[in-house]
Parts: structure tokens; C-alpha cells; sequence
């Protein structure tokens, strides 16, 4: 936008000389959404920190045989790809809860708590030092939809973010189906069995006011804790020509320009249902096969 390319008004709005006028720069923002804070202590005895478990011999065996708890993100447990709220597409997930050996407070989720108000910290403080595990519902298909913009011409000035996470109603109600879900989820007879997992109980300050774990206390719960799940992408997106709002080709050219490509997570249309970072991957191979189609080998 910068340069020129983008929203006729909002170029000129902020004195910026528009080249060309591509409307759907900057729109389609998309990004997953999950929420932490749904969790259980264990036992004394048994520790789910992640640190105790990782050293000199976990790096050498994770070199040497590739085997070991390096081997998996840190703090994952499990992944379950559910279909909790479209009956119409059932084999297509719309959640992701990720089972996380660990507390918000505690081991790699220290850093986490950053992005919460006081009362949140003040929520974990009586649990400092507990051992446990979280289950985190992440939305897949969000049906809420963001812009990025320009603050204003100066190049290092950030842009403007605006997530509108939630702004879609069915969003909200197929979270809190999530959350019933993670919830059923820690509660299964195994974990109380094999770790002595106790649910935590005690209602977040923010929702005290509601039933505890009633739709109403789910509905103020997700929307005061969640937080985007940092794969942004759709803001220039692939789209035909009969779409105003497309910003590159099925040939990923900016429409209107000559010899620009966009080849990367912002040309997607709609986000996927799982992680982008492969998708990512593929764009990009597939956009390097198609400069060489154009040019021949480089």
C-alpha cells in the first residue's frame, strides 16, 4: 500500500498517490482464534514440566537416534481435530483442541500469561507451582473476518491490525461448544485414573457473575481469553476476475501491474483448516514453478 497498490480512498485519505486501486488489499484478514485457560491439575508425584524432562540427555538422544521428547513441539501432548457445530460438512473439522502438558504459569506458558490483564495472573497465583495440563480449543474455519491498513505514510509506523476476532456470532457459539468439548475431554475417566487430574474449578473473575461453565459463563469466558493463533493470512487474495475484491491472479500477478507477484500466506481466500505452515510451503513452490514457466530456468 505503500507504493500505491490498494484502496483508492485510503491511500489518498493518509496522502499516499494511488498507482493502482486494489481494493481488497488489506481485507480478507484471517487468522485462527483458540483459547487457553481451560485446565486440570495432577498429582504431586507425577510432572508435566517440560523442563524436567528436557536435558543433556534429551538433546543428545534427540541428535544422535532423533527420538525423545524433542521430537514434538514443546508442551504438546495431543491434537484432536473435531467437528463440533457443522452438521452439514461432518467430515470437515471446524475445531482444534490441543492438549498442553502444563499450566498457564507454568514452564513455556510463563510467557503467555504477558497477554492477560491482572486478574488472570491473580486467577493462577493460588496454583503457583502446581503440575497439571490444559486443553486449548482452537476455531478453524472462523467466519469472522479482519483488515491490516496503514497508520499512516511513514514507512516505520506499524500497520493497523484490526482482528475483529468474534465480530461473527457463530463463531462465539461454536466456541463455546469447544470449550463443553475440552472440558468432557479432560474429564475422561483416563486422566483421573493415570495422572489424578482434577478439574480447576474456580470461575475466572471476569465471569463470576454467570453459572459456572453455563453457555453465558463459556460465552464471556471465550471472548476473555482468547487470542489469535499467529497465522494471518488472506489480505491479498487469489481470486477470478469477476471477483472485485481479488488482488492477485490464479497466477499469483497483481492484477493491474506489471512483473508482481504476491507468493505467500496473504494470497489465500479463505484459511485452512489446519495449521498454514505447509500450505505456506506449497505457495511458495508452486509460485516458484510458475516464475520458471514464465521465464524459463534461472
Amino acid at each position: 500500500m505503500l507504493s500505491g497498490i490498494g484502496p483508492k480512498k485510503h491511500l489518498e485519505k493518509l496522502r499516499i498517490e494511488s498507482r493502482v486501486d486494489l481494493p481488497g488489499v488489506g481485507q480478507n484478514y484471517q487468522d485462527h482464534l483458540y483459547v487457553r485457560g481451560i485446565s486440570w491439575t495432577i498429582h504431586p508425584n507425577i510432572s508435566s514440566s517440560i523442563f524436567e524432562r528436557v536435558g543433556t540427555s534429551a538433546i543428545l538422544n534427540y541428535f544422535e537416534r532423533r527420538s525423545g521428547p524433542l521430537t514434538t513441539a514443546v508442551g504438546i501432548c495431543a491434537l484432536y481435530q473435531l467437528n463440533v457445530g457443522s452438521p452439514e460438512e461432518p467430515h470437515i473439522p471446524d475445531i482444534l483442541i490441543t492438549q498442553e502438558n502444563g499450566l498457564l504459569g507454568q514452564d513455556y506458558g510463563l510467557p503467555f500469561l504477558s497477554y492477560y490483564k491482572q486478574s488472570i495472573h491473580d486467577y493462577y497465583r493460588p496454583i503457583s507451582g502446581r503440575d497439571g495440563f490444559s486443553m486449548s480449543p482452537l476455531l478453524s474455519r472462523p467466519k469472522s473476518v479482519g483488515t491490516v491498513t496503514l497508520m499512516s505514510k511513514n514507512p516505520f509506523d506499524p500497520p493497523v491490525l484490526d482482528h475483529n476476532s468474534l465480530s461473527h456470532p457463530d463463531d462465539v457459539e461454536l466456541m463455546v461448544k469447544a470449550a463443553k468439548v475440552s472440558r468432557r475431554l479432560g474429564n475422561a475417566k483416563i486422566f483421573r485414573q493415570a495422572l489424578g487430574a482434577e478439574p480447576i474449578t474456580k470461575p475466572i473473575p471476569d465471569c463470576a457473575h454467570f453459572a459456572f461453565e453455563s453457555d453465558d459463563y463459556w460465552r464471556c469466558f471465550v471472548r476473555g481469553w482468547s487470542r489469535i493463533g499467529m497465522h494471518m493470512c488472506g489480505t491479498c487474495k487469489m481470486a477470478p476476475d469477476s471477483d472485485p475484491m481479488g488482488v492477485v491472479t490464479p497466477r499469483l500477478k497483481v492484477r493491474g501491474v506489471k512483473n508482481l507477484r504476491v507468493i505467500d500466506a496473504s494470497i489465500m481466500p479463505s484459511i485452512t483448516s489446519g495449521h498454514i505452515n505447509a500450505v505456506t510451503f506449497m505457495i511458495g513452490e508452486k509460485g516458484a514453478d510458475l516464475i520458471k514457466e514464465d521465464y524459463g530456468k534461472i
